[in-house]
């Protein structure tokens, strides 16, 4: 049934919809909260916290606070202590800098470059990998230049 009401008085509620399907809801929303924030904070810890293996306890200290958030849900309380470590997380996130300065695997480890003289273009380190399997290969890289004025057309601008 929908109440229909639009007048408050004492003891009444203005809704579209029966109070147990708000509250259902509304408590589908704070899981999906909970859930997403500890998931985000958790990734976050994981990937982008400094540090070495104490940041992996970190990231599992926060997914042990957002599970205790979830459990604190049917006495309508959530732990106080996952808000808080949100605030660091956020501060992880927001500090992250980009940078090309890291531990990548080998197979992109090498980034390639271009240097534009007049009309001639060079790209440098294109790679031409001989892979045996996925995992084996054996790295080569090479440069090549190219005059702009001839050519026709191209596939790819980044």
């Amino acid at each position: 049934m929908i109440a229909s009401s639009t007048s408050a008085g004492p003891g009444r509620r203005i809704s579209a919809l029966p109070g147990w399907l708000g509250e259902a809801l509304a408590l589908g929303l704070v899981i999906l909260a909970i859930v997403g924030a500890t998931v985000w904070g958790t990734l976050v810890l994981s990937y982008l916290a400094p540090g070495p293996g104490g940041i992996r306890t970190a990231a599992a200290g926060f997914a042990f606070l957002g599970l205790s958030g979830l459990a604190g849900l049917p006495r309508r309380r959530v732990p106080v202590s996952l808000m808080a470590a949100l605030i660091p997380a956020a501060m992880i996130w927001n500090g992250a800098k980009p940078s090309a300065d890291r531990d990548w695997q080998p197979e992109v480890a090498v980034l390639p470059h271009a240097e534009v003289n007049g009309d001639l273009a060079t790209v440098h380190a294109i790679r031409n990998f001989d892979y045996r399997i996925e995992t084996d290969f054996t790295p080569a890289h090479y440069d090549k230049t190219r005059d702009l004025r001839k050519l026709d057309r191209v596939d790819l601008v980044g």
